[in-house]
């Protein structure tokens, strides 16, 4: 009997060594590092070395900046910020959940998640760069001017009319969102925008990479990947763990200390996300006031909160993302 008790014992050891051997030593891990969407991006798979998975994602990536960017000339954002009457605009799936979640997240923020903002950033931007103030009258003018999401998405019929079409907007509280609009990407509607004001101008600075983040997320577990990490910047979504026992170990930058690592955060199959005032702002001369990159749509000033930083843990990043700022 005690004989048997320990040929029992030794093989449930032996089990969970080779267990515990194959989780940390039979997976090769591979990564990709390149520069988009205006920071560096990394790309870690944990169980796979598929390197044509790798090089898929930068293509996303490229392909999503195609539709996001305010500032590439051929891109979908370019040409609706750049329009000169308010007719029909054809866009992509994916322009027009942005546009209908900014609308959910505008709602459901007392109004404050504001992607109208384009020309109030786009001054203090200006800013930065030249370290000076913007007056007052310029700042009060653009933010009056502001505020203004009034749009709605159509599709067109079997009869060429403009049918309103509204299955986007509360797609944001599915958990598996992205799935859903995969499906409706399948239909292969054409899907259009109207605006009320021709001077309305948009930015998704706030909420495009989380979007990215939870897509790339969907096509890796599509593709078999159970773990992986994936890095926009300040945005880092994880698939699975990152090993049989172990979740994967997440830094979160100390605010303006260069890089150094105030805390770190364990997560598996969730997102981190981190805003700042210190990513992007600048000072003028024998004034310690910090004037940042993320504004206030009421004034039109950097926001005044005593915030440093602000980290979300979600299920998907584009919730993150948007909460973050």
């Amino acid at each position: 009997m005690k004989n048997k008790i320990y040929c029992i014992i030794v093989l449930i050891v032996i089990l969970i060594s080779s267990v515990l051997y194959f989780n940390t030593n039979s997976n090769q891990k591979i990564n990709k590092n390149f520069f988009a969407l205006d920071t560096n991006i990394n790309i870690t798979l944990y169980d796979s070395n598929k390197q044509n998975l790798l090089d898929s994602t930068e293509n996303i990536i490229n392909e999503f900046e195609d539709i996001f960017s305010k500032t590439k000339k051929n891109s979908e954002l370019y040409k609706i910020n750049n329009r000169n009457n308010n007719d029909y605009i054809k866009i992509s799936t994916d322009l027009a959940f942005l546009f209908e979640a900014s609308k959910f997240f505008y709602k459901h923020s007392n109004n404050k998640f504001d992607i109208s903002l384009y020309d109030s950033i786009d001054l203090w931007t200006k800013a930065r760069e030249e370290k000076t103030l913007p007056t007052n009258n310029d700042i009060i003018n653009l933010v009056k001017n502001s505020n203004n999401i009034n749009y709605s998405i159509y599709f067109k019929n079997e009869n060429n009319n403009y049918i309103l079409y509204n299955d986007l907007y509360n797609i944001i509280e599915l958990e598996n969102y992205i799935e859903k609009i995969v499906n409706i990407k399948n239909e292969n509607l054409d899907l259009y925008i109207k605006f009320d004001n021709i001077d309305s101008k948009f930015d998704f600075g706030a909420i495009a990479k989380g979007y990215i983040a939870d897509y790339l997320k969907y096509y890796l577990k599509s593709n078999g990947i159970n773990k992986a990490i994936i890095n926009l910047g300040g945005n880092v979504l994880c698939i699975g763990k990152k090993s049989l026992l172990k979740d994967f170990n997440v830094g979160i930058n100390k605010p303006f200390a260069n890089n150094e690592i105030i805390t770190t955060v364990r997560i598996n199959d969730k997102s981190c996300v981190t805003s700042g005032i210190y990513e992007r702002y600048f000072k003028i001369d024998n004034d310690d006031t910090i004037y940042h990159h993320i504004i206030d749509n009421e004034t039109g000033w950097p926001v005044n909160n005593e915030l440093s930083s602000v980290t979300i843990i979600s299920e998907n990043s584009i919730i993150g993302d948007a909460l973050s700022t």
